[in-house]
């Protein structure tokens, strides 16, 4: 689990960030609103988090640019940095927008007249899934590679070590056959 990998699974999740935004957008376009207070909170909750998805690829899509032609040393940061605070926004990104989403069909579902925004609240429900899960999956893809690397640290030791000795016993043999 390289860099490469960290990348392409960061591509992916830009790409993953932009097509549910986008939906989440369609249902705040699509949602009937009344004179009904859970209606109108569902509504600017859904519509906050559009517009924080859309900021958000935003900002991620520049951060990609300037990295790719300025590098990410310019920044001041390694290219295995840069992608690690890239993932680590995209978990926040994917965290938040969950969160709205899942108030955002809650609120829907009190609404007096929801079965005309069935259509949105299901996008709701499908988004909050994608965006929690994935964000439950990313801090598992994270403590993995703590784990990985932990482990390869140990070996390491451990390989250290038994070079150690058997550079000792070599020692011990030189010693007695002279």
């Amino acid at each position: 689990m390289g860099l490469v990998t960290t990348v392409i699974i960061t591509i992916i999740l830009i790409l993953i960030v932009s097509v549910a935004t986008g939906y989440l957008t369609k249902a705040a376009a699509d949602m009937k609103v009344g004179n009904d207070p859970n209606q109108i909170k569902a509504h600017s909750i859904l519509t906050g988090a559009a517009t924080f998805g859309w900021i958000s690829v935003v900002l991620l899509l520049i951060a990609g640019f300037v990295f790719v032609f300025y590098g990410a040393e310019t920044a001041g940061v390694g290219l295995s940095t840069a992608s690690l605070i890239a993932l680590g926004f995209i978990c926040i990104v994917f965290f938040v927008n969950g969160v709205l989403a899942m108030f955002a069909a809650i609120y829907m579902k009190k609404g007096v007249n929801f079965s005309e925004n069935s259509g949105p609240y299901t996008i709701c429900v499908w988004v909050a899934v994608l965006f929690l899960g994935t964000t439950g999956l990313l801090v598992l893809y994270e403590l993995y590679k703590i784990y990985r690397k932990h482990v390869e640290k140990q070996n390491h030791i451990k390989a250290m070590s038994i070079e150690y000795k058997n550079q000792q016993e070599l020692k011990v043999l030189k010693a007695t056959y002279k």
